[in-house]
């Protein structure tokens, strides 16, 4: 059959599951590129395209393949629980680098004055939190005002719980030992007010009792720190993180920073690139091409040029390597949790690479065989 590549769960979903179906960030890979039909979404064509020949059988395939898939749009999901995860944790991130740095003076760290161990444990999670929430905030938008979704295009059910818990779990992996802490003795909180003989989820005759949960979440809500009061305390509060910072992180920071950025910049500029060619008025394959008549869904695609696409196929992919490889340096000494979450983001994208590039050189071509899959002249 014709399927179409996958495209991998990333950084952002990055070790979770491997990609299929278009997915993003991860699950990330990017719902612009090419993405691969899931099993159940071949099923579907089988049984309506004349193999089970619209029979029961067929129904009955076309049943199991839509409760087994959720709609590709569905993407957004990942960033919107993600981006509110993570600010639920900016909260106990701020409050305990504030708490740490109150009464520190840069001039006295660089000093080697004060516990500079902990101050740049906790400034480095402050920046590398900060930084993951405009990243998935930069994702939401995307997955929702620039991606372009094949109409019926769908992805399995369990890539779709996959990517949820990604997004769930990869903000835990930046915090600082003390803020981690916070979080969870803002948990036990939720607990000791639950009580041991309550639980959290209760079954009644016809119904599911979640009252366990409201009360967990409501004593868990009041354990978490507030926001800051104002503008200028935020102000005032990044200031001083950012003079401390530098102080006991010398450049590293900075580096990883601007690799962050740029990675995020070259990310949006390539999806919006992808999403620009698709459907009318792109460079798609003609429909009565006989690559279009070989796979029906390659005319959907166009043939990207410019930038780094000249050399790789999924430079959006490595975008999304680089991006991820700042936050590795921005964490400093937090790192322990972030580079093996860097290293899954590596193997999941190259993997997805790989698939995306070979199916544009089998369904595309004039596809140019001078490109790499995602690193020029190495992979």
């Amino acid at each position: 059959g014709g399927g179409q590549p996958a495209a991998g769960i990333g950084g952002s979903a990055g070790a979770v599951v491997t990609a299929e179906a278009g997915n993003d960030e991860k699950g990330k890979g990017d719902p612009d590129a090419a993405p691969k039909t899931t099993e159940a979404e071949e099923a579907q064509g089988e049984t309506s395209g004349g193999k089970s020949g619209g029979g029961r059988e067929g129904d009955e395939s076309s049943f199991l393949a839509r409760l087994m898939t959720v709609p590709h749009s569905w993407f957004a999901h990942f960033y919107l629980v993600g981006a509110a995860c993570n600010a639920l944790l900016l909260l106990h991130v701020m409050n305990h680098a504030d708490a740490l740095t109150a009464g520190a003076q840069a001039s006295d760290l660089r000093r080697g004055l004060g516990d500079r161990g902990a101050v740049y444990s906790a400034t480095s999670g402050a920046l590398t939190t900060a930084l993951f929430q405009v990243h998935v905030m930069r994702r939401l938008v995307e997955a929702v005002a620039v991606s372009k979704y094949r109409p019926g295009a769908r992805m399995h059910v369990v890539l779709y719980l996959g990517g949820l818990a990604y997004y769930i779990a990869a903000p835990f992996t930046l915090l600082s030992p003390g803020a981690l802490q916070s979080v969870l003795d803002a948990g036990a909180a939720g607990f000791q007010a639950l009580g041991p003989a309550t639980p959290l989820v209760a079954l009644g005759r016809g119904f599911i009792d979640v009252t366990g949960v409201q009360t967990w979440a409501a004593a868990a809500w009041a354990a978490t720190p507030a926001p800051p009061a104002g503008l200028d305390v935020a102000a005032d509060l990044a200031q001083r993180l950012r003079e401390n910072l530098r102080a006991v992180g010398g450049g590293q920071s900075g580096m990883g920073t601007a690799l962050f950025v740029m990675g995020n910049i070259h990310q949006n500029r390539y999806h919006r690139h992808l999403a620009a060619i698709r459907g009318p008025g792109g460079n798609a394959v003609a429909a009565g091409s006989p690559a279009a008549a070989a796979s029906p869904h390659a005319r959907t695609y166009g043939i990207p040029y410019g930038g780094w696409f000249d050399a790789v196929s999924c430079p959006h992919f490595l975008a999304e390597v680089m991006l991820y490889a700042g936050l590795a340096l921005t964490a400093g000494p937090n790192a322990a949790a972030t580079l093996p979450m860097l290293a899954a983001v590596v193997a999941n994208l190259a993997v997805a690479a790989r698939r995306n590039h070979a199916w544009y050189l089998k369904h595309m071509p004039d596809y140019p065989k001078n490109r790499f899959a995602m690193i020029p002249r190495i992979l």
